[in-house]
């Protein structure tokens, strides 16, 4: 009985001077640490710079985030219908920068971008292009102009019209 009110009191002991402890220090000290990493939030979608035409590129930033850095970025283009919806992944655009091709006219175009960092990843989309347009042969506004006297041993000079 006596090492059982001997253990008691030990216990009961241990229990004040860490009470006490808490009181003094704070119950912070004691709590398991949250990791100190955040996670990327998006605060503005990414930019799509360019022109939506077949044959040329376009460029999309990251947009704006915030989180823990560094905070590494990827990209997925995406082929939309005429009204920026029903978007599919376009095989193998990946990159921050994307050749319009000839399946996309008549689509819109848009990006997502992921950022990743040590505590995870999130997503945004930026808006889509407008609808785009084919390639087309070059069409004269002004014809070519001939300059100079047509004579023997005289230079003619034309300009390229427009």
């Amino acid at each position: 009985m006596k090492r059982d009110a001997t253990v008691g009191w030990q216990r009961r002991a241990v229990a004040a001077f860490a009470a006490g402890l808490v009181g003094v220090l704070g119950a912070s000290v004691f709590a398991p640490r949250a990791s100190a990493d955040a996670a990327p939030v998006n605060a503005a979608t990414p930019v799509l710079a360019g022109v939506a035409g077949q044959g040329e590129t376009l460029t999309a930033s990251s947009g704006s985030w915030t989180g823990t850095t560094p905070i590494v970025f990827a990209y997925t283009w995406e082929r939309c219908d005429s009204s920026g919806g029903g978007c599919i992944t376009i095989a193998g655009a990946n990159g921050q920068t994307y050749g319009v091709a000839l399946a996309d006219v008549g689509h819109t175009i848009r990006v997502v971008a992921t950022a990743t960092n040590a505590a995870g990843s999130a997503q945004a989309t930026s808006s889509a292009t407008g609808v785009v347009g084919a390639l087309s042969a070059p069409t004269a506004v002004a014809l070519p102009q001939l300059s100079g006297t047509a004579s023997f041993g005289q230079t003619l000079t034309a300009s390229t019209g427009t």
